[in-house]
């Protein structure tokens, strides 16, 4: 059964811009395409004003709506108030687990995924994939998430358009979806990942055929894994270890690994600096920020400031945002980061989707957020009423019936 909702008509977006101006701050895009939908003042009747001006007590995000929320790079699933799950936006590749691959969810709908209407504990996201864990500690995915071996021993990714059961994902307590390959952690710590390893994204050198089709122990990580990253439509991951380190492993094209090069690395290596104190970990297509005892670290590419420095140089070990502190959760996309505070507040920067690119974090919302989502160009914001707003780019209409404006998720 489809939900309609009313939607804001927008204009559309998309990214490429060329930026060239060099002063830190703000900066116009140089684009003669459709803007962004924006997001909504901090000061409107959506954002409220500052919880630490109000009194208010800390939300605690995590705590409250872990996972509730999950981008693809160009689709947007959320859990629904009965433990279901459901999507909306670009459907090339399954992403909206309908059982096709065409636009079968229109602009303004959210669309449910086909059986798992009940039971569902989180959700996830990544690329061309989404997938969802069950109560019971079950995995089920779809999209282009299958990895499977050809007759000449050369392994290739392929699409399902429904829900597809990861027996060999049992017991997890949470997943990471790259682009063609997913991670998992499993059984108490372990860290697995399957699909395309060309890049080093599965973490082992032992896997031929260019990948592998069933989860392999991520080499350097043995039983530690805490919380888990992997790169939202790129080629790296990262987790947070039992002991507060920050260890990642894959494509290092931008020094996105974080260790001072720019080599791939097919095992998990901790990151410069991050030896302890990490709470959470971003991973955009091509740079990572961390929580690192509430202020915000970022590094790799910074083409559009990403990295939220005020610099646009790439970084290869971790770098401070200034001006946060207090953060609980990140986000990030192709070209943008977003910082969750525990006030619930969302500060963004980089190519965020609003007037104009900055070099380092704004204030889009001031309070009441729970849990915050980016895809490659877009971002969602779930406040602790259950509404739930997002803005940027929306050529597929990844944004849904919440364009500009909350609503309400069923």
């Amino acid at each position: 059964m489809r939900t309609k909702v009313s939607l804001l008509f927008i204009s559309l977006f998309a990214l490429g811009a060329c930026i060239t101006n060099s002063e830190v701050g703000v900066y116009p895009r140089d684009d003669t395409r459709e803007t962004p939908t924006p997001p909504p003042s901090p000061t409107s009747s959506d954002a409220g004003t500052d919880a630490a001006e109000t009194g208010q007590p800390d939300i605690h995000p995590v705590a409250r709506a872990a996972n509730r929320l999950a981008a693809g790079a160009r689709s947007t699933c959320a859990t629904t108030s009965t433990d279901g799950v459901v999507c909306w936006g670009d459907n090339s590749s399954g992403q909206l687990g309908n059982g096709t691959n065409i636009r079968a969810c229109p602009d303004g709908y959210v669309c449910p995924v086909q059986g798992l209407d009940i039971g569902v504990d989180a959700v996830f996201g990544g690329g061309l994939a989404h997938c969802a864990l069950t109560k019971d500690s079950l995995v089920y995915c779809w999209g282009d998430t299958v990895f499977q071996q050809s007759g000449d021993g050369v392994y290739t990714h392929h699409v399902t358009y429904s829900p597809r059961k990861m027996p060999e994902l049992a017991n997890a307590s949470t997943v990471g979806v790259g682009l063609y390959f997913q991670c998992a952690l499993t059984d108490g710590q372990s860290t697995k990942c399957y699909g395309l390893n060309n890049p080093g994204a599965v973490g082992t050198k032992t896997v031929e055929g260019g990948g592998s089709g069933d989860p392999v122990e991520v080499s350097g990580m043995g039983r530690q894994g805490r919380k888990l990253a992997a790169a939202q439509s790129g080629y790296f991951a990262c987790a947070v270890t039992t002991v507060g380190a920050l260890k990642c492993w894959g494509s290092n094209a931008h020094g996105q690994l974080g260790n001072g090069t720019y080599d791939k690395v097919q095992e998990a290596t901790t990151v410069k600096g991050l030896e302890a104190n990490v709470t959470a970990v971003a991973a955009g297509t091509d740079h990572a920020c961390a929580v690192v005892s509430g202020d915000v670290k970022c590094w790799g590419r910074n083409d559009k400031w990403q990295l939220g420095s005020g610099e646009i140089e790439d970084r290869l070990t971790p770098d401070t945002v200034p001006g946060l502190s207090g953060v609980v959760a990140l986000t990030a996309g192709r070209a943008h980061t977003c910082a969750l505070t525990r006030k619930g507040a969302v500060f963004c920067w980089g190519d965020y989707g609003g007037p104009a690119i900055s070099a380092t974090p704004v204030k889009v919302i001031a309070e009441n957020v729970t849990e915050i989502t980016a895809g490659t160009s877009h971002t969602c914001a779930l406040y602790f009423d259950n509404r739930l707003l997002c803005w940027g780019s929306n050529d597929y209409g990844q944004l849904g019936p919440f364009a500009g404006r909350a609503a309400e998720l069923p």
